[in-house]
């Protein structure tokens, strides 16, 4: 599993920034960093619990939207950040699939349904572990060639009740 910094935290919304709109303003890098520590500390106490990269792109996730550590694109930052860890992590899992897993991950950027996981973790509605399912599922949906608008609205529908 890789693990990010704050400054690569902190480059994935500020790339959001310059292709997107949203408020533009200073923030502290100092959050980003507790943010990070409480990743790693996570990490550390429950071994036993992040046992995969689908959990841990979730921890920064959760980690990010609850910390609120930017002005704006908070939910983006966590969404865009989740998925480069997998990315990170996955590619040397799964080199032949890799592509068409995080090709299905970025195609529900097209749709609410990132934004609305976000939006239910950050109002604690669904937890990291719930998110984490959620990528784990989406990935592996797209392994057997499930395409993610199907299994996304299937997930998001039952994460809604």
């Amino acid at each position: 599993m890789k693990l990010l910094g704050s400054k690569q935290i902190a480059a994935i919304h500020d790339d959001i920034l310059l292709t997107e709109k949203g408020l533009n303003a200073p923030y502290s890098m100092d959050k980003i960093d507790s943010i990070v520590g409480r990743i790693q500390h996570r990490i550390y106490y429950e071994q036993d619990t992040v046992t995969d990269a689908f959990t841990l792109a979730a921890l920064y996730a959760e980690a990010i939207v609850t910390g609120h550590p930017f002005p704006d694109a908070n939910k983006r930052t966590a969404f865009l950040t989740s998925m480069t860890v997998l990315s990170l992590s996955l590619e040397s899992q799964y080199p032949d699939e890799f592509k068409d897993i995080i090709s299905n991950f970025y195609e529900t950027q097209k749709t609410s349904y990132p934004t609305g996981l976000m939006v239910s973790l950050a109002k604690k509605e669904i937890t990291h572990i719930e998110l984490a399912t959620t990528f784990r599922t989406t990935a592996y949906a797209s392994l057997v060639g499930w395409g993610v608008f199907k299994i996304g609205s299937m997930i998001y529908d039952y994460f809604k009740k």
